[in-house]
């Protein structure tokens, strides 16, 4: 995964490289990486939430990005 976040913008869905590299498939990981997004800009603001997500993001899609 490349450079997800800094302070309060994000990259999600196949801006961040989420797209299953087996299928290409990419709504699934878009939302999933949107509601993630979400949910830490929104609890926590600027480089912290933006870690958090990151944080997140590796936990969400490691066994999808180590294909």
């Amino acid at each position: 995964l490349g450079r997800l976040a800094r302070a309060n913008v994000v990259a999600v869905g196949d801006a961040a490289g989420l797209a299953r590299p087996g299928t290409g498939e990419g709504i699934g990981p878009a939302l999933r990486s949107g509601v993630l997004a979400a949910e830490c800009l929104s609890r926590w603001a600027g480089e912290r939430g933006a870690a958090e997500y990151r944080r997140r993001v590796a936990g969400a899609f490691a066994r999808d990005q180590r294909a």
